[in-house]
């Protein structure tokens, strides 16, 4: 594995090469100091300057669509010389997937937001349902209620989708998702989807 140590806003990261950012403080891919990168967009660093490991012509990015339940989405990011900017892919199934490009300063902040972006327009989330047959009572009864409200619903949506198990069956014990994960915003952007 290839990592490169940087500093951002202050903070000792490694960029890794399996498209992680791993803070060095708390030893995770995802706690208050990544998030607090990932949201001031200061991750872009990571992506576009070739001296904090950047700027690669093929690059593996870890997009955390709902982290604080490891629910992430690995991006093949090309880069498009001539327009300066990165295409944007993710495999499904056999698939490759397109999700736009992003440009420079653009990180995972705007990642997140296109594949919600993408989420929300082509997977239809009413046939989602938890196919595993240990599916429990409690995991259902935890199912019907992430479902009355719309960040948890997310959560449960993305996870059946993307692992075929819901968050009861996935082990997942994070019942707040606070910020990560998207909710109606009237402020718009793309961390409030």
């Amino acid at each position: 594995m290839i990592t490169t140590t940087i500093i951002l806003n202050g903070m000792q990261i490694r960029n890794l090469d399996t498209g992680f950012l791993d803070c060095v403080v708390c030893r995770d891919f995802w706690c208050d100091h990544i998030q607090s990168l990932v949201t001031s967009n200061a991750d872009s660093q990571a992506i576009w300057n070739p001296d904090l490991g950047g700027a690669l012509p093929t690059q593996l990015v870890e997009i955390p669509v709902v982290p604080s339940a490891a629910l992430w989405t690995t991006a093949t990011l090309t880069l498009m010389s001539k327009l300066g900017a990165y295409k944007v892919t993710f495999e499904e199934g056999a698939f490759e997937q397109f999700l736009g490009f992003i440009h420079p300063g653009e990180g995972r902040l705007i990642l997140r937001s296109m594949m919600i972006e993408w989420f929300y327009g082509h997977v239809d989330s009413s046939e989602l349902r938890c196919p595993m047959s240990s599916h429990s009572f409690p995991s259902q009864l935890r199912w019907d209620k992430d479902m009355m409200q719309r960040r948890t619903a997310f959560a449960q949506l993305f996870s059946v989708w993307s692992n075929q198990k819901c968050l009861g069956c996935l082990g997942t014990s994070v019942t707040n998702f606070d910020d990560v994960v998207p909710e109606a915003d009237p402020r718009g952007g793309p961390w409030h989807a």
